[in-house]
């Protein structure tokens, strides 16, 4: 459990360096206590949200399930006030010949791709220290 608290500070730190959508006062206590609230929301939130929308993943054949950890984020930033969201705009970005235009953010846009984020880069580390 305190690895997972500790890889979900890390991803928040990371995620708010590269988007600037994520806000989070910069003190490490307010890293980890974001790391202790996505760990409970991911433990015991997750399971009664896929439980409860079950009839809309059947519908949308699962597609709703990623939207659980949107809920769980907003659930977090109104709880916790030092970790806020907002919309915000991409300056674009080319890795490799691949090019990303400049697009701008909604909040609820902001909210999906932070989520995502967060879920993908806490992966990475996960699979960087089991390696």
């Amino acid at each position: 459990m305190i690895r997972s608290i500790v890889i979900y500070a890390i991803s928040l730190y990371l995620v708010s360096l590269v988007l600037s959508g994520l806000k989070i006062e910069k003190q490490t206590a307010n890293y980890l206590i974001g790391g202790v609230l996505l760990v409970i929301g991911q433990s015991i939130l997750k399971p009664i949200l896929g439980i409860v929308s079950l009839p809309l993943n059947l519908l949308s054949f699962g597609l709703f399930s990623s939207f659980i950890n949107v809920i769980i984020l907003w659930g977090i930033t109104f709880i916790f006030p030092k970790i806020k969201i907002s919309a915000f705009q991409f300056q674009g970005a080319t890795l490799l010949g691949i090019h990303i235009p400049s697009f701008y953010a909604s909040l609820f846009l902001s909210y999906v791709i932070i989520s995502a984020t967060i879920y993908i880069v806490s992966a990475l580390i996960r699979w960087f220290f089991t390696k």
